[in-house]
């Protein structure tokens, strides 16, 4: 059995997903292309769960019972060739298919559109109310850069959500942002921890790029592939 749950941005998929995991007389196994997105779920409550090429394996070895229920997120993300599998083995073992994701979204790097095929073919269930966002402005503006409303872009450039830079500057704030992500503070080792520990504050710059902030301890990967950039 297949379900089809279309949702907008911001429509809480995930938390419906889970939801419907914890209301299931069985064995609940979730799954999502990407490995963020399958650590989401896990998050949400979806106990077991795995990428969706880890879960290809586990249906080939047998890990997935008869009547269990597999909830796919980022649905649209999946593969034709993906989903065939597990479609055919839910169809096979008489398991339940619950496929959430949006169809208006991005596509599969590889051969993409089974979710949109399926939804126009079985038809789907929808949440169409954004209640992620706190602004209310954004909650009509995402539905219709959805829609393909281009005009929408305005409202985000009038609340300065969109931003802009000369190539130089681009660069440099991007190297800024990643490298960030991987500086250690120079306090490090007195910390209650007794270990490295991450920082969201942004270093001084005034030596030049951020990976030569001195004071700063800790290998940074990629960092020279990054400095080598144009």
């Amino acid at each position: 059995m297949l379900q089809s749950v279309a949702f907008s941005a911001g429509t809480g998929k995930t938390r419906v997903l889970a939801t419907a995991g914890s209301l299931w007389d069985g064995p609940v196994f979730g799954t999502a292309t990407s490995q963020n997105a399958t650590n989401e779920l896990r998050a949400a409550g979806v106990q077991v769960a795995a990428n969706t090429t880890q879960l290809l394996t586990d249906l080939q070895r047998g890990y997935i019972p008869p009547g269990s229920l597999i909830l796919g997120d980022e649905g649209s993300m999946i593969s034709m060739t993906h989903l065939a599998a597990i479609v055919s083995h839910a169809a096979r073992n008489s398991c339940k298919l619950v496929l959430a994701g949006d169809q208006e979204q991005l596509a599969a790097v590889e051969g993409g559109g089974a979710m949109t095929l399926l939804a126009d073919r079985l038809g789907y269930v929808q949440l169409a109310e954004p209640v992620r966002f706190i602004a209310a402005w954004e909650r009509g503006a995402s539905l219709r850069l959805r829609q393909g409303d281009a005009t929408a872009l305005d409202e985000y450039d009038q609340h300065g959500r969109i931003r802009g830079a000369p190539p130089d500057q681009a660069m440099d704030q991007a190297v800024r942002a990643y490298v960030a992500s991987y500086l250690v503070l120079p306090d490090a080792e007195n910390s209650d921890e007794g270990g490295a520990r991450d920082t969201n504050e942004e270093p001084d710059n005034s030596g030049g790029l951020v990976g030569e902030v001195p004071g700063y301890v800790g290998e940074v990967p990629g960092w020279e592939a990054a400095k080598s950039l144009p």
